[in-house]
């Protein structure tokens, strides 16, 4: 009789549930974002057009229960997109706006002459030895995705005034006839290159108070040619060179940049294969007022090579020239090396060669001097006159030249540019 009561109130428990439809409903976030560029706004900007909407979804369920309201079974029916939801839409900015600021030095002067019947014919004499104009002109640039679209002059500041040179001179003939010239002497001597020894020699000076100096053999075998290694003067000028036979860390960006803000120009040895790689380095060091010389093509040491070929020789020298139009008449010899032939050459060829009278160990890359001791060694050894060398690859050389420049003028040196 008990097991009949018991199946029977199972019975009763399983006929007595019930189904019914329950709704639910569900949200989906939507994590697209869609990008549109706008040239109109700056990179660094961005604009929000259309926020995020999620998507919405209503299920509807079949849900049973039994007796005790224990959900026992459950069926989906059918379901119905609500809300289809949407992705962000935002713009983001491809304008960016560059200032650029320029070093312009006039190319030459004005040269105004006055006539003054108290010279002698044709003789002149300079009154005023005139001033070279010197502007900072700055740039606004605008670049669309790295294009440039615009560049417009924002600011001028006149640093120096153009002043002309000024010179007397008397142009009217006298009224009696200049004597007739004497008749040409005996020709003289003709200079040949091979009259002159070409064993290779390094050039080397000899630290020394107060000044630099080399020995009397090294003095007397480059007397006779076109030969500069400190200028000869008591006043307290120096001249700062760098050499460029490759660029190195954008180093010679930052080193023209230091030279822009401490308004100073300098003199850049620049080699072919260093033209060719850095068209515009090369371009912004003429533009700034600095003077581009001749470092040769392929770098070729001097003696070795007229050993080989005198015209490879010449023709590393003179083949840099149509590279660059504004290329001075002053030659620096690759790694020092020359010889009294090599010498000549340049000398026919219408060049100053530049030697130094100030260099250290700056130039490998991989083993810089301490920052420190470099600072402490170039300004030691400061004097009038001297032509300082500095190589462009050095790490060193670019962090300290700020620090080296303010130090040589508190020391009480002017810092100019070398003569051709």
């Amino acid at each position: 009789m008990k097991k009949i009561s018991k199946i029977l109130a199972i019975f009763l428990l399983v006929s007595c549930s019930s189904s019914q439809e329950v709704i639910e409903t569900k949200s989906f976030d939507n994590t697209q974002v869609i990008i549109q560029e706008d040239d109109n706004l700056l990179v660094t900007q961005e604009e929000i057009i259309q926020e995020a909407e999620p998507k919405e979804v209503q299920e509807v369920y079949l849900v049973t229960k039994d007796f005790f309201n224990n959900e026992t079974e459950r069926e989906l029916i059918r379901e119905e997109v609500i809300t289809e939801g949407q992705p962000q839409i935002k713009k983001v900015g491809t304008k960016e706006i560059k200032r650029i600021t320029i070093l312009i030095i006039d190319k030459e002067l004005e040269v105004i002459y006055q006539e003054d019947p108290t010279l002698e014919f044709e003789e002149e004499q300079v009154i005023e030895v005139g001033v070279l104009g010197r502007k900072r002109v700055t740039t606004e640039e605008v670049y669309i995705k790295g294009v440039l679209q615009s560049s417009t002059e924002v600011k001028t500041d006149e640093l120096t005034k153009a002043e002309p040179r000024i010179i007397s001179t008397n142009t009217l003939e006298p009224e009696t006839p200049p004597a007739p010239p004497a008749p040409p002497g005996p020709p003289g001597p003709i200079v040949d290159v091979d009259d002159y020894d070409n064993t290779d020699l390094s050039w080397w000076y000899i630290p020394d108070s107060p000044k630099a100096r080399i020995s009397n053999e090294v003095a007397n075998l480059i007397s006779e040619f076109n030969v500069i290694w400190q200028v000869p003067t008591s006043e307290n000028i120096v001249y700062l060179t760098f050499d460029e036979g490759y660029e190195y860390g954008n180093n010679t960006s930052s080193i023209l940049d230091t030279l822009a803000q401490k308004n100073v120009l300098s003199t850049f040895f620049v080699t072919g294969s260093y033209v060719d790689n850095n068209p515009a380095l090369v371009a912004r060091m003429i533009n700034e007022g600095h003077q581009v010389a001749n470092h040769t093509i392929n770098h070729y040491r001097a003696a070795p090579t007229i050993a080989e070929s005198r015209q490879k020789y010449i023709d590393d020298v003179k083949d840099l020239e149509p590279k660059v139009p504004q290329l001075v008449k002053l030659h620096r010899p690759p790694e020092g090396g020359y010889s009294q032939q090599s010498l000549a050459i340049l000398d026919e060829l219408g060049y100053t060669t530049v030697f130094w009278s100030f260099a250290y160990r700056d130039w490998l890359t991989d083993n810089q001097p301490d920052p420190n001791e470099a600072f402490n060694t170039i300004i030691n050894n400061l004097h009038p006159g001297s032509i300082l060398l500095l190589h462009a690859v050095s790490d060193t050389n670019t962090e300290i030249l700020g620090d080296v420049i303010d130090e040589i003028r508190n020391q009480g040196y002017q810092i100019n540019q070398l003569q051709p």
